[in-house]
């Protein structure tokens, strides 16, 4: 699980933009090594804040990168189910969003470090996560709302649903199945999005089997630039407005 998902903000329909929608008029590409923050937004609000550093941002695709020691902005009920492994924290979650009643708390990521993969119009963003000793391992498919760029970053927001794809692209199996199902129960999920992720779903198992998309290179050679600073949580992070939604 990365953050756990959203309610009202992901209620209405939205199809797959394209790159302009993606950057709005104003904004131009980041720069490589600029610090950036992915906020997840509900209910017009942020309920997840995570500082990147940027590797690259074209038309088609912006990849980032976070690593052990930065720190990030998540719900406390998901820092406490995230330490304690109880999955009734994320149900949890995912009513407090519901109603609006989360509060913040300030988390610090481990472990892995996460190159980053977020397509422009896609329902889903590719993770590549590296190993204390920074041997690649899994790839991680995050499915959640279309990027919408910010002045500091981009919005987005967790649908609950993964896929953990072997290193060698070889094998996978879904991950929080439960969750979605949840969410879907409750009403985060409409069923309108729930149709946008089922296409994300083929469209991603079409990208692993043809090796193409982010699946086409070899990341296993990424490593850091270690003259970069932690990316921070800027002073701004929560009072930036919330990126308005295409479609």
């Amino acid at each position: 699980m990365v953050i756990r998902s959203s309610g009202a903000s992901c209620s209405a329909g939205q199809t797959r933009t394209n790159a302009h929608a993606a950057r709005p008029a104003g904004l131009s590409a980041f720069a490589p090594g600029a610090s950036i923050v992915r906020r997840d937004t509900v209910l017009g609000r942020v309920w997840g804040v995570a500082p990147l550093r940027v590797i690259s941002d074209t038309p088609e695709a912006l990849v980032a990168a976070c690593w052990p020691g930065i720190r990030m902005l998540s719900p406390a009920s998901y820092i406490e189910a995230w330490r304690t492994g109880r999955p009734a924290g994320r149900l949890q979650l995912i009513r407090e969003l519901a109603a609006g009643t989360w509060q913040l708390g300030e988390r610090t990521w481990q472990d892995n470090a996460d190159l980053t993969w977020v397509g422009r119009g896609e329902y889903f963003s590719v993770h590549r996560f590296f190993g204390p000793d920074e041997e690649p391992g899994v790839w991680y498919v995050n499915f959640e709302l279309p990027a919408r760029r910010t002045a500091i970053g981009y919005d987005t927001c967790d649908l609950c649903i993964d896929l953990i794809v072997a290193p060698a692209l070889r094998s996978y199996q879904w991950k929080d199945e439960e969750d979605y199902a949840y969410g879907r129960e409750v009403g985060f999920i409409t069923d309108v999005v729930h149709e946008q992720i089922e296409q994300a779903k083929e469209r991603v198992l079409t990208l692993l089997a043809d090796r193409a998309g982010p699946f086409a290179g070899n990341w296993s050679d990424w490593r850091r630039d270690p003259s970069w600073p932690q990316p921070g949580l800027p002073a701004s992070a929560l009072t930036v407005p919330v990126a308005g939604r295409s479609g």
